[in-house]
């Protein structure tokens, strides 16, 4: 047995989530719509796609041919009532109206679908179907879903909610992107962890507990002139649109800058601006000593999606009926949220590429 480092104290900055903040969609990708020409969904954009599948668009729905995409529907305006409720969300009443879209996946990835429903009374609902079938939906969310796909076609469905009998139909703004999916060796070492303030009493991993949600650290992508954020806000929506510019993991974003504690708003324990990606899959734990920056991690939900992550930048949440804290877009992918049960470890491998993985 391989045993991990035991630790002696540094700064500790525990960044715990504080506020909401809604992000605005990107505007700089290209819609599509096809099909029927009375189609009730309106593109922003009349650009052609990059790429031809030749398949015929089946009428009625909207057929995505390029990757990131960005549209603007309205359910109120749908005739469409083809699916009502869902395999990977059963209870939940879809039965309003819905806009389809037909996506062609060029190769191997994640797909990320967010919608943006902020009209005060409408609720639209984000699913992911292997199938135009609700009994082939893969991820579904109030705001995003996400799923490891092959090359081929999926199938999205901005669904109406219904709550008690009212349909919460109306205007939304959908984003589609890929992102990348890595496969590889998600073995993880076994060894003890001290962790500060455990009383003598070390934390055995790989380990199975509560995960906290963290909120964001500046990035070298960032640009405060020098200095770093004046409040937890100050542009905090330009980092989120640099990050899923550069990562192209698309998700609905409200997480603000780690607060002002011992250091400045968005500052980690490292003392300077991450790299961005790193900052994107960021984790920590509570560590008596850090790791490397950058010391590869493995989180895992209890379905075996799993996604690597990035140590070494921050210590905390001081809590430690937590494991340790990670950022809302690893959350996003593995469908997890404050205080949800997943499992943490050092990986085996150190070579492996940030962000989600099929394990072999």
């Amino acid at each position: 047995m391989r045993l991990l480092p035991l630790l002696i104290p540094l700064a500790i900055v525990a960044c715990d989530p504080a506020g909401h903040q809604r992000s605005d969609l990107p505007d700089d990708t290209s819609a599509r719509p096809e099909g029927d020409a009375d189609t009730d969904a309106d593109s922003d954009s009349d650009a052609d796609a990059d790429t031809d599948t030749g398949d015929p668009c089946p009428e009625g729905v909207i057929c995505v041919d390029s990757l990131p995409f960005e549209h603007r529907g309205d359910t109120s305006t749908s005739g469409s009532r083809e699916l009502d409720r869902y395999s990977c969300s059963p209870g939940t009443d879809e039965s309003g109206p819905e806009l389809i879209y037909r996506v062609a996946i060029p190769a191997r990835g994640v797909l990320g679908v967010a919608i943006d429903d902020s009209t005060a009374g409408v609720d639209i609902d984000a699913h992911i179907l292997s199938e135009r079938d609700a009994e082939a939906c893969m991820d579904r969310g109030n705001d995003d879903a996400h799923a490891p796909l092959e090359p081929g076609y999926a199938w999205v469905v901005a669904d109406t909610y219904v709550a008690e009998g009212e349909e919460l139909s109306g205007p939304y703004t959908l984003t589609m992107g890929v992102s990348s999916l890595t496969q590889g060796d998600c073995s993880m070492e076994s060894g003890w962890m001290d962790r500060v303030g455990d009383g003598g009493d070390p934390l055995r991993l790989p380990a199975t507990g509560m995960m906290a949600l963290e909120a964001h650290l500046v990035t070298v992508g960032d640009d405060f002139g020098g200095s770093w954020p004046r409040s937890g806000t100050d542009g905090v929506e330009e980092h989120w649109a640099m990050s899923q510019e550069t990562t192209g993991f698309v998700m609905v974003r409200d997480q603000p800058w780690c607060p002002q504690e011992s250091c400045e708003y968005g500052q980690s324990a490292c003392g300077h601006p991450l790299p961005v990606e790193d900052e994107h899959w960021c984790v920590n734990m509570y560590w008596r000593d850090r790791p490397d920056e950058g010391t590869r991690m493995i989180l895992m939900n209890d379905e075996g999606r799993a996604v690597v992550v990035a140590a070494g930048y921050e210590t905390g949440p001081g809590d430690l009926d937590y494991i340790g804290g990670v950022t809302e877009e690893a959350h996003a992918y593995l469908g997890s949220g404050h205080g949800s049960a997943l499992t943490l470890g050092f990986a085996v491998d150190q070579s492996l590429p940030l962000g989600p993985i099929e394990c072999r």
